[in-house]
């Protein structure tokens, strides 16, 4: 009943919303890759993908919110667990002109572990949350993205966390 509530208030906001409110969101594709690791267990570096949707409200022309709804691969060589992530940045974008802009965001991340080999996946705890930065470029509605995420949460005993590099690109509708 409570998810009821909130998805039809959800819809609700969505359709009173008046042309100005929607050139203020943002959404769109986004692919990459992922290289990651398990820190303190002397693993070697996993690459991996991420793939989801991206969306942005614009405060204005430079200050933004960014999240992401992810499929995530992260941990180390040959035992990567895919995790579905949500990130929640904070945003700002310097525009040099309507085809071009370069932006950098940062905030906190939550990953929920859905998959993996046995032998990581198994001992692993399935929760992660940590924070994480990116920087990137915008060309035309095109954004290419670099970024780093470190696991704020042990998902391994002995206190080992999620350590992991990506690089991205996005479509923004």
């Amino acid at each position: 009943m409570k998810k009821f509530f909130a998805v039809a208030i959800l819809a609700l906001a969505t359709l009173t919303m008046n042309a100005q409110d929607f050139k203020k969101f943002r959404f769109g594709p986004t692919a990459g890759m992922t290289v990651s690791k398990v820190t303190d267990l002397g693993a070697k570096f996993g690459v991996g993908f991420q793939a989801g949707v991206r969306a942005d409200y614009n405060f204005n022309d430079n200050f933004y919110l960014g999240s992401a709804f992810m499929l995530a691969q992260k941990g180390m060589k040959d035992q990567a667990v895919g995790y579905l992530e949500i990130p929640i940045n904070v945003g700002y974008r310097y525009n040099f002109n309507d085809n071009f802009s370069m932006f950098g965001e940062a905030g906190p991340y939550v990953g929920i572990g859905l998959y993996g080999k046995n032998s990581y996946f198994d001992a692993a705890k399935r929760f992660d949350m940590g924070i994480g930065f990116a920087l990137g470029t915008e060309i035309s509605k095109f954004q290419i993205r670099a970024g780093y995420e470190y696991g704020l949460t042990y998902v391994f005993p002995g206190g080992a966390h999620n350590s992991s590099i990506f690089f991205g690109l996005a479509y923004m509708f």
